[in-house]
């Protein structure tokens, strides 16, 4: 832990100097939606995965990965956010409709490196869709570090994602199951569940793994009176320092 600070903060210090090309780089540390739609298509181990999509085909997982780089200092800053529009059919994903509005939703990231120092992590809710932000009601983050993290992680099992629609839950529970979860944060509260801000999450120093969870729980809105309750996120990000 104490090399891991030490590291953290050396690099922090050098990425302020513009002029130093030599040091390690702070930047995105999960696959771009490129990558991952392609190796869905080409029947390879995934690189994230969700507890449920919505059964219409569309808003899937890896849409909410970023094509490019993030604005990080606006990611941290709310003031400098503004108020988008509901995307495109490939630009967010979508939760199954759930009759609950306490029922929860899984959303796995495995990083581009097996061993990563992760320093802030970022998730951003849908909307709008007529008025209705589909954000949740509570967020947890959690870090592993997953052993014999290679082709093992996604198998072509009976939940391979050729089937859009098949649930992921049991696919999730056996990739995390018995692994070493190297951070946990609290129960994050969602504080304006009406708004498309950016939800921000600075971890503290040390943390090194390769596969970054987002718990939603809660659901906060229902598509229209009497319908069913859904989540659904327009981008997620993580950045950090590779280490191997």
């Amino acid at each position: 832990l104490q090399r891991s600070c030490l590291l953290y903060t050396s690099t922090i210090a050098k990425n302020e100097d513009s002029n130093n090309n030599n040091c390690l780089k702070i930047g995105s540390v999960l696959f771009n939606r490129e990558t991952a739609r392609e190796r869905v298509y080409c029947c390879l181990p995934h690189v994230c995965l969700a507890s449920s999509t919505g059964n219409s085909g569309v808003g899937r997982i890896e849409n909410i990965l970023s094509d490019e780089k993030e604005d990080w200092d606006m990611i941290r800053n709310p003031s400098q956010q503004h108020h988008h529009t509901w995307g495109g059919l490939d630009e967010y994903w979508c939760s199954r409709e759930s009759q609950d509005p306490n029922s929860e939703e899984l959303l796995v990231f495995y990083t581009k490196y097996r061993k990563t120092l992760i320093t802030d992590v970022a998730i951003q809710p849908e909307g709008e869709y007529f008025g209705i932000i589909f954000s949740w009601k509570k967020v947890v983050v959690r870090v592993y570090n997953i052993d014999n993290c290679s082709e093992e992680l996604y198998t072509n099992g009976p939940y391979h994602r050729t089937y859009i629609y098949t649930p992921e839950q049991e696919r999730i529970g056996g990739l995390l199951d018995n692994q070493t979860i190297v951070y946990e944060s609290q129960v994050f509260t969602t504080s304006c569940p009406d708004c498309t801000n950016w939800q921000y999450f600075q971890l503290p120093f040390g943390v090194i793994g390769n596969c970054i969870t987002f718990t939603l729980m809660g659901k906060h809105a229902a598509h229209f009176n009497g319908g069913g309750y859904y989540a659904c996120v327009r981008r997620v990000a993580a950045r950090g320092i590779p280490l191997s």
